[in-house]
């Protein structure tokens, strides 16, 4: 599958876990290794950060290609 296709599946799969979600999902704690214990709008935001990056660089890597830069 190309990129693009996987990235159709899985942000389907991301909006369904986030609509999924209950008020106290978002309250409750959850243990991370090498963070403690973090409650789960911490681990929400913190990806969606992170998912957001990412957005950026394939941005970043769409542009600098539309301008006929190669690799």
């Amino acid at each position: 599958t190309s990129l693009l296709e996987h990235w159709q599946v899985s942000r389907q799969e991301l909006q369904t876990f986030i609509l999924s979600l209950k008020p106290e999902d978002l309250v409750s704690e959850y243990a991370l290794i090498g963070r403690g214990n973090v409650r789960g709008r911490e681990v929400l935001f913190s990806t969606l950060r992170h998912l957001a990056e990412h957005l950026g660089h394939m941005e970043i890597i769409r542009d600098w290609l539309s301008a006929g830069n190669v690799f």
